[in-house]
């Protein structure tokens, strides 16, 4: 019953609206960053990208609408590829190869513009908010990444999970001592642990309930 209902879907979004392909001049209009809404709401309940990575299938990476054209990111490590179509449904689009014969697939909802990156896209869905972190500064976590008092971090988000550990959200800088620094969900914010590659002959066993965390994120209005 519920395939059948997500097929009915995807007829019904696909004939909604005229499909919008490369080089359709309403596109800019839609310009900006999607997620499948599965995505979107495992990313939401497990504030975890390790968890949301497992629970979606590989090929609901996103998408990217640019100005010009329809990009498909077929892996969480790869890069777009073009020439693909969306079909406008409300506040969300669904997705289909051009001339295709598939059904649509989606719903795909918007989760930043143009001017960022799918990566901060992603990150704000799974950490979005400011923080009062327990050694008195103050983080703040959007679409544009992570700052500490108002100053970017120098470790950032990437969406490919090759040889970060798997109990929290892990934001790199690849020339720091420590290069992971990863956010673990607890129930009132996150715990935060500097960490290294798994493969790291030096790592040692580090997360919740291994060792104690570098600082505690809580939200803050």
């Amino acid at each position: 019953m519920r395939i059948a209902l997500v097929l009915l879907l995807s007829c019904t979004a696909a004939g909604a609206e005229p499909a919008l392909c490369r080089g359709d001049a309403r596109l800019p209009s839609y310009a900006g960053f999607y997620a499948m809404q599965t995505v979107v709401a495992h990313a939401h309940r497990t504030r975890s990208w390790p968890l949301t990575v497992a629970s979606a299938r590989g090929h609901d990476a996103g998408l990217v609408v640019s100005r010009k054209d329809v990009l498909r990111v077929e892996g969480w490590h790869e890069q777009a590829t073009g020439g693909h179509c969306i079909t406008p449904d409300g506040n969300s689009v669904w997705f289909h190869v051009r001339n295709a014969k598939a059904p649509a697939v989606g719903p795909y909802l918007k989760i930043a513009d143009a001017e960022r990156s799918l990566p901060n896209a992603y990150l704000n869905l799974i950490a979005g908010g400011c923080y009062a972190a327990s050694d008195g500064s103050r983080w703040c976590i959007d679409s544009a990444g992570v700052s500490v008092d108002g100053k970017p971090l120098t470790w950032r988000f990437e969406l490919d999970l090759a040889e970060l550990p798997d109990y929290g959200t892990s934001l790199i800088n690849r020339k720091a001592p420590n290069p992971l620094i990863v956010l673990a969900p607890t129930k009132t914010g996150f715990d935060v642990y500097k960490d290294t590659w798994l493969s790291a002959d030096s790592r040692q066993p580090t997360g919740p309930g291994q060792s104690r965390p570098w600082v505690t994120l809580r939200p803050v209005q």
